[in-house]
């Protein structure tokens, strides 16, 4: 009989014992979804069961170590799961984002390509693929991507990242949803005041409100290390007629260095309202990198104004550019500083620029506020011009989009008659086919 017991006894203890080896995927789940990392951690360590018998515990082991950032770690498990047969269009997914956490991006591609299998989860590895090659410097590899994932998947969110990371790398995706060419039209109806900058204390006198119509219209010649752009701007007032202009424009860029993302610029433009105004041309140097999340563009312009009307013909003159943009996340910041030598010293000046952008995308939504400030140096005067500014732009299709524009503008100058504040208010459309 005390046999019997003892059997009975050991069993249990064995069985218990067993019972706290194993864990419940539900569990696990509940702990995961509860961002409970560190305790699942804990149970699926503790856990004697080897991941060779059950590889979902190295997956579910990556999940949390990933959660906590410990790339390395999450990596690790995530590859025993794999080795050991757990494979699945979520652990390749989360193999893939680990590598390129870890900046392995060639790794990341090739793991990432393998999702191709699940629909439900290329568009994500795709656009994950084209940021990828874009750290690469593959430019030509992350464009044939994006063709890929707008081919495949024309509703996805992720064409909209896509596009917008693609355009962070100074990359103009509408190009390459055509071929070799490309219009773009914009309109809109806003309402401006004080649209002659008479000085703040004369506004009340001689500032002008009306409202206005605005039309920009481009078409675009391009092959990979070409573009040819021409087109038109005009600016109509309801009443104050006497204030409308048009432009016409024509430039071209050469792609001069693709590997290190070095061009060339050459523009020119003409300007008209009640008569020919101006003309100008120039020429401008760019050269984009990014280190790491933070994308810089340096850029060295050398342009030239020539009025036509002699009443202005004082401020022809050269115009030398330098520019740093730098951009991460949804910040962009730039400075730049501007040499005006003009026929006349007294419209000759020095300007130092700066300004800070916050751009966000929520889904078809792209929303930006901001300010410039432009200190410029006369020399008999100094003004400083602070401009704020709010964005709001919505994607009604692939080629159509709504925009909600506002523009404030207020100058302090030392000369009272260079005082002054305006606004202004748009709606309008853009289109490109």
């Amino acid at each position: 009989m005390t046999n019997i017991i003892m059997f009975l006894f050991v069993l249990t203890s064995l069985l218990f014992s067993q019972q706290n080896k194993t864990f419940s995927t539900s569990d696990i789940l509940f702990l995961i979804e509860n961002h409970e990392y560190e305790k699942a951690i804990k149970i699926l360590s503790s856990n004697e069961v080897e991941i060779s018998s059950n590889p979902k515990i190295g997956y579910y082991l990556g999940i949390c170590y990933f959660k906590t950032n410990k790339y390395d770690l999450a990596e690790k498990y995530f590859e025993e799961a794999y080795k050991n047969g757990y494979i699945t269009s979520n652990l390749l997914y989360n193999l893939g984002i680990t590598k390129y956490k870890l900046k392995k991006y060639k790794e990341a591609i090739e793991i990432l390509e393998k999702t191709e299998i699940d629909k439900l989860v290329y568009d994500k590895s795709l656009y994950l693929m084209i940021v990828a090659n874009l750290k690469l410097k593959d430019k030509k590899a992350a464009i044939r991507i994006y063709k890929k994932l707008k081919e495949n998947y024309p509703y996805s969110i992720y064409i909209l990242k896509a596009q917008e990371v693609l355009e962070k790398f100074g990359i103009d995706y509408k190009k390459y949803e055509k071929k070799n060419v490309l219009a773009y039209i914009y309109s809109s109806y806003g309402y401006d005041t004080n649209i002659n900058y008479a000085a703040e204390e004369y506004y009340s006198l001689v500032g002008l409100k009306d409202y206005s119509y605005f039309a920009y219209f481009s078409i675009l010649f391009f092959d990979d290390t070409y573009s040819i752009s021409l087109g038109s701007i005009l600016k109509n007032y309801l009443n104050y007629t006497q204030y409308n202009f048009k432009n016409f424009f024509v430039s071209s860029k050469i792609n001069l260095m693709p590997l290190y993302d070095i061009s060339l610029s050459l523009y020119g433009n003409y300007y008209l309202e009640k008569e020919p105004l101006q003309k100008s041309y120039g020429s401008k140097l760019k050269s984009r990198f990014n280190i790491d999340e933070l994308i810089v563009e340096i850029s060295l312009g050398y342009s030239f104004e020539d009025y036509i009307n002699l009443n202005y013909q004082v401020l022809n003159g050269t115009m030398q550019d330098y520019s740093l943009t730098s951009r991460i996340g949804i910040i962009q910041a730039n400075i730049g500083y501007k040499i005006k030598s003009a026929k006349s010293n007294e419209y000759s000046y020095n300007s130092l620029n700066y300004g800070i952008k916050l751009e966000k995308r929520f889904k078809k939504v792209l929303f930006s506020i901001g300010s410039n400030i432009n200190d410029r140096q006369y020399i008999d005067r100094k003004d400083k011009i602070v401009s704020p500014f709010a964005n709001l732009s919505i994607k009604l299709t692939n080629q159509l989009e709504l925009n909600f524009n506002y523009n404030y503008t207020q100058s302090n100058s030392s000369n009272i008659l260079y005082t002054y504040k305006t606004q202004s208010y748009s709606f309008g459309l853009s289109l490109y086919f």
